[in-house]
């Protein structure tokens, strides 16, 4: 499985580059051509809370999952991608 974090994404992506992308990913969903699953936050004591969106970019392609743990203090988020078309972890 391959995590990926803010400060990889922004070597490899500059900000012109991501709204491209984002705007095809958000064409390909609303075509139906994309499944995404709707955010799950759980919320915890004392203002954390943790949460899970997840998706794919259809049949055969890639899938994964954006964590993310929030406190009162900070919010991190990581890009979890399974290896490979079985899956593994």
């Amino acid at each position: 499985m391959i995590f990926i974090g803010a400060e990889e994404i922004a070597r490899a992506l500059s900000h012109s580059d991501c709204i491209g992308v984002m705007r095809g990913a958000m064409a390909r969903l609303s075509s139906g051509e994309t499944r995404q699953m709707l955010r799950q936050i759980l919320p915890l004591e004392e203002g954390r809370m943790f949460g899970i969106m997840g998706g794919t970019l259809g049949p055969g392609g890639p899938f994964g999952s954006k964590l993310v743990s929030v406190t009162p203090h900070q919010r991190r988020g990581r890009a979890a991608l399974p290896s490979g078309r079985r899956g593994d972890l």
